[in-house]
């Protein structure tokens, strides 16, 4: 006893001191992102409130111009880079995370060029270029706020969200692997005791209870006919449904259908609904006489599939006595309480708690035969139990956090014990009945663990969506920018550039070469994400149409083809952005998961819905009909295809078949939802 309480209290302070550790370094990395927070909020405060050194002139001040001010606040981010190198440097081996972090989010700084962007922006307000100052102000405000969101967010968590959803559905694979066998173990034992399976048996009393309800209507369908035909179709769905159960059962390979006569019979109990759907045709047509045919076919193929089942039934329950001895049962149960022993000690590992012995505490050291452990000889000697709390071993409030259904997991192991102990005594009876107490804490243990991954599923769908929406509002931000600028060189005529025009259409190819990047960037994510069809196929046409207006700039083309393909850019961003932010209050509302049903919990959810997908579809086969008749234009005008035109209707007839290849592949994707 004061082994065990000295255990237990040692495990209490490696979980105490495991959770102060853990607190610890959360604490720590709250404090770094909230210096990181300030450092941007006093670099980046708004120069009519910000307080400075009474050395540095104020930039809110009237008495100074507005480049002058600009200026000042081009002086600060510079100081905010270098604060952000210096202490990156500082906590460089402390903290060699945050230290990364860090290092990254300067070097997404220097490549927004934000100031470069801000020298531009004081140049444009000297040279009283004021509205274009505007609209830059307006881009280098947008990748500030990004620039924050990213010292705030910490360091992405998206990979480190997929691992551990990957780990936690490697444990679920494993764990309906064990309850697999434990039901086929628990079939065994019934069968040794001479009871049918619990498949077959719920099938022949439920086939049995129809049949005497269609016998009765058949003998007497009364005065009442109409009353008699809706009793008649309600049996017709119970028997269509059974029938469903039964093909279920043969489609999954359900054991307890290995010969396929569970599939015979249903096709018996299809041929009974049909006959069932004519006879009350009849009855509501007041013809019983015409009835009764019908519903003495429906009665002969109910027996049929009925005397299947049974034969069945008692063929199953018969070799299986056969072929699997006690002796047998109890090494294979003795195999399956070894696997759920690993898996529970598996599961307990990979929470990060601290595991000791406590396992060792209970139930004997993994490796020992189960019986030789301290659980095991109490169920022999009917002194605990199974499932009781037991000294030394670990309560949930003495834990740290465990995985999602470790707790249930290490219970069903004293009851698969007990199970062992009554098939090596020749008693099936209570091994079946021990089995069945463990399936329960197994099951339970796997809706555990498949609600901890729907949680895990939807964080990470909506820090998707957020990483995705940021990204999306930058590079919409920045194609604006490049259309305007765009706009200006065309309307002012290239005959008419000078120098700093050139110099401003190469910036602008540069910008639309970056929209493109950016587009590149996000298709990669949505295909490891790989849960829609029309929205990465979108994203890709952004970054070909990105990529091919950058092209057509870099050659100093300005024309309605460059600005076309640009302003198709910016309406598909703004689509995308609203579908995210559509699907994005829903999720907050409880909308975006409540159509999910069991049938669908080993899928993730899909990141858009197919309405959103479906509407993307549209919008993309509306941009190649106006893409279609700019082309069909210009070719009038020309009076002929040149090249650049057929070129032109080369990428277009590819497009088309996308948009045609997306039209077929949401299709399928719908019909096998459904």
């Amino acid at each position: 006893m004061d082994h065990a309480e000295s255990d237990t209290r040692g495990r209490r302070s490696a979980s105490t001191a495991f959770r102060a550790a853990r607190f610890a370094r959360t604490d720590r990395d709250r404090r770094i992102r909230l210096l990181l927070a300030v450092c941007v909020a006093l670099s980046l405060a708004h120069p009519s409130r910000a307080r400075q050194p009474a050395a540095e002139p104020d930039p809110g001040s009237k008495q100074l111009s507005l480049e002058e001010r600009q200026a000042i606040i081009k002086d600060r981010v510079a100081r905010l880079e270098d604060r952000m190198f210096q202490l990156a440097q500082a906590i460089r081996k402390s903290e060699p995370e945050k230290s990364g972090q860090l290092m990254q989010s300067l070097g997404a700084a220097r490549g927004m060029m934000i100031r470069a962007k801000m020298e531009e922006i004081a140049k444009k307000l000297d040279e009283s270029q004021f509205a274009d100052a505007v609209d830059s102000q307006k881009a280098v405000h947008a990748d500030l706020q990004a620039l924050l969101k990213m010292l705030m967010e910490g360091p992405d968590q998206l990979d480190d969200r997929r691992k551990e959803i990957e780990k936690l559905e490697e444990l679920r694979k494993q764990l309906d692997g064990v309850i697999k066998e434990q039901r086929e173990a628990q079939r065994n034992a019934r069968a040794a005791e001479g009871k049918p399976s619990d498949t077959l048996a719920a099938a022949v009393g439920k086939l049995q209870r129809l049949l005497d309800r269609q016998r009765a209507l058949s003998a007497k369908p009364g005065e009442d006919l109409p009353k008699a035909a809706d009793e008649q179709a309600e049996i017709q769905s119970e028997t269509e449904t059974l029938a469903d159960e039964l093909r279920d059962a043969q489609a999954e390979g359900n054991p307890a259908d290995a010969d396929g006569k569970m599939g015979e019979a249903a096709d018996g109990l299809e041929r009974a609904a049909g006959a069932m759907e004519s006879a009350g045709q009849e009855l509501r047509k007041n013809n019983p006489d015409m009835a009764r045919p019908p519903q003495t076919d429906a009665e002969q193929a109910m027996e049929e599939a009925l005397q299947k089942l049974k034969d069945k039934m008692d063929r199953d329950t018969a070799e299986r006595k056969a072929n699997a001895p006690l002796q047998k049962q109890a090494a294979e149960q003795k195999n399956i309480t070894d696997k759920t022993r690993k898996l529970g000690k598996k599961m307990k590992e990979q929470s990060g708690e601290p595991s000791g012995d406590s396992q060792e505490g209970s139930q004997g050291k993994e490796g020992q035969e189960g019986k030789e452990g301290q659980q095991g000889q109490q169920g022999k000697q009917g002194q605990q139990k199974p499932g009781a709390q037991q000294e030394g071993s670990q309560s949930p409030e003495d834990s740290g956090e465990q995985a999602p259904g470790a707790q249930n997991i290490q219970e069903a192991v004293p009851f698969q014990e007990q199970a062992e102990q009554e098939l090596d005594e020749k008693d099936p009876g209570k091994a079946a009945e021990a089995q069945a107490k463990a399936l329960e804490k197994l099951e339970e243990a796997q809706r555990e663990l498949e609600k901890k991954l729907e949680q895990l599923r939807k964080e990470q769908q909506e820090e998707l969506l957020a990483a995705l929406e940021s990204r999306f509002k930058a590079m919409l931000a920045r194609q604006l920018e490049v259309n305007k600028g765009t706009d200006r060189l065309d309307e002012l005529g290239a005959a008419n550039w000078r120098r700093a025009d050139q110099l401003e259409l190469a910036d602008i190819a540069q910008k639309q070469t970056w929209v493109g990047e950016e587009a590149e960037k996000a298709l990669y994510i949505l295909k490891e994400e790989g849960t829609t069809v029309v929205f990465p196929q979108v994203v890709e046409h952004v970054r070909d149409d990105a990529a091919e207006a950058a092209r057509l700039l870099t050659a100093a083309n300005t024309g309605g083809t460059t600005r076309g393909i640009q302003a198709a850019i910016v309406d598909t961003l703004r689509e995308l952005i609203e579908a995210i932010e559509k699907k994005q209050a829903e999720n907050e509302a409880g909308e975006g998961n409540q159509n999910s049903g069991e049938q669908d919990q080993n899928k993730n959810q899909p990141l858009l819905p197919p309405s959103a997908e479906l509407k993307l579809l549209r919008s993309c086969q509306l941009r190649v009909n106006e893409a279609t008749q700019r082309l069909d234009s210009d070719v009038g005008s020309a009076g002929q295809e040149t090249d650049e035109v057929r070129e032109r209707r080369i990428k277009l007839a590819r497009r088309q078949q996308q948009v045609h290849d997306m039209a077929r592949s949401m299709h399928e994707a719908i019909r096998q939802a459904q």
